[in-house]
Parts: C-alpha cells; structure tokens; sequence
C-alpha cells in the first residue's frame, strides 16, 4: 500500500449491504469531523477496520490512538496527508481484533446497563434505594 494507492471513496445514502461492503473493502475509514460521539467510527471498527480521525470531540472517546486508529492534529491537508503517511507504516501491525473489542464497549445494551448502574449507585449514595423508596427516616 502507497499513498498513491490510497483512493478515497465518497459515498452517501447507502444501504445497509451496501455499508457493509464499503467497510469490508477499505483499508480504513478518514473521518475528519469534529462531533461529540459520532457513530460511524464505531461501525467502522465493529467491521474490523482502522480509523484515521481528527483528534478531537468524540473520537478521543471512541478511537484508541495506535490501537484502532490514528489522529491527526488539525483539519488541514496537510495535516490529515502526514496521517494517512504514518497510518501506510502503522497498518502492517494493526490488529483488527482490537478495534472489534473496543467497539463492543459501545453495544446499545451495554450502555444501557452501565447507565442503569450509575443511576442506582447515585441513589443509594442520595438516600434512596434502587426500587425509588427513600431509605431516609423522616
């Protein structure tokens, strides 16, 4: 793999087979937008591909640095070209089975499960227990 080699494809309204097949075949997803969660790193390293993100907003969170993927410092292209460089050297020791682990912490159900603890936790710690009944005697 060159940088020369590096074609990006542009897509939008796919369908999901469609998604599917895009992240099959790339070499890793460029995701240059600063958001607070943004859910398309996830997916793309649910499907085992690295990530190449701008090191800001959400994908601090959910991108792991020379793990699943690579940052690049500012939305330039230059910045985002040193990226893509580092990531040509990096790819041979990226281990997708890593970027699928670090997606699985984001399943619906998981954080429904851990926002439930810290919701009861909270109450406990408030003088209420789980079920809402006050443990406080008034």
């Amino acid at each position: 793999l060159s940088l020369h080699d590096a074609l990006p494809i542009f897509a939008e309204n796919m369908s999901l087979d469609q998604l599917r097949n895009a992240y099959a075949r790339a070499q890793a997803l460029v995701f240059t937008a600063k958001e607070d969660f943004g859910i398309v790193p996830i997916e793309a390293q649910a499907s085992g591909r690295p990530v190449i993100a701008y090191g800001a907003g959400g994908a601090l969170e959910t991108v792991r640095d020379n793990e699943t993927g690579l940052f690049f410092p500012e939305q330039t292209a230059d910045s985002l070209v040193e990226a893509v460089e580092r990531f040509i050297s990096w790819k041979p020791h990226y281990n997708p089975a890593k970027a699928l682990a670090n997606a699985q912490d984001f399943r619906p159900e998981l954080f429904d499960e851990r926002f439930r603890t810290l919701v009861q936790s909270s109450m406990v710690q408030n003088g209420q227990r789980p079920d809402g009944v006050s443990t406080s005697s008034s």
